[in-house]
């Protein structure tokens, strides 16, 4: 009874993240989804995010960037910026879903700024998702986070102001995660 117990749970950690451990490195593209939100102005943007993550047991860690464009805002912006998204599979014995816990960070700013003024912002927060393989190499992969995101504004016109926000925000994502090497 005890060794048959053993064999179970040493199967179920050894397929924990397998979707995930397949490969030590992997590419992922995600349509994405955000709100922008400072002082009064509030627009859901849609745009895309990629990603290269390096896996190590049942914890990874990505690099990537985002863009989305907020055409709901006057005049329309488009936020762009470099994120850190580091995750961990969840022990749940399945072949088929691996749920995961994210934390997420970036440096966004305002790719389409006018003369003299410029928006930037950080943001960081948390979430979870999860990964169905498709097959040997490609995953579904679907994720979202609550986050908050401190924005600050400047212009250089006049007296040169400055303005700093911070709201609570969220991303939505759902793409795929490719394996790269053999």
């Amino acid at each position: 009874m005890r060794r048959s117990l053993l064999l179970l749970c040493c199967t179920c950690v050894v397929r924990v993240g397998e979707a995930q451990t397949a490969h030590d490195w992997s590419a992922h593209l995600s349509a994405f989804q955000t709100e922008f939100r400072a002082e009064d102005q509030s627009s859901v943007g849609r745009g895309a995010e990629v990603q290269l993550r390096r896996t190590i047991g049942k914890m990874s860690i990505a690099i990537g960037g985002q863009f989305t464009d907020h055409p709901g805002l006057t005049p329309g912006y488009k936020i762009g910026g470099v994120l850190v998204e580091p995750r961990y599979v969840m022990p749940v014995g399945s072949q088929w879903f691996y749920p995961y816990f994210l934390a997420r960070a970036a440096a966004l700013r305002r790719l389409n700024s006018p003369n003299g003024e410029s928006l930037s912002g950080f943001d960081i927060g948390a979430g979870g998702g999860f990964i169905v393989p498709l097959s040997r190499r490609v995953n579904l992969d679907v994720g979202a986070a609550v986050t908050s995101t401190e924005w600050t504004f400047k212009s250089d016109f006049g007296f040169g102001t400055r303005a700093t926000s911070r709201v609570r925000n969220y991303a939505l994502k759902g793409g795929f995660s490719v394996g790269l090497g053999s």
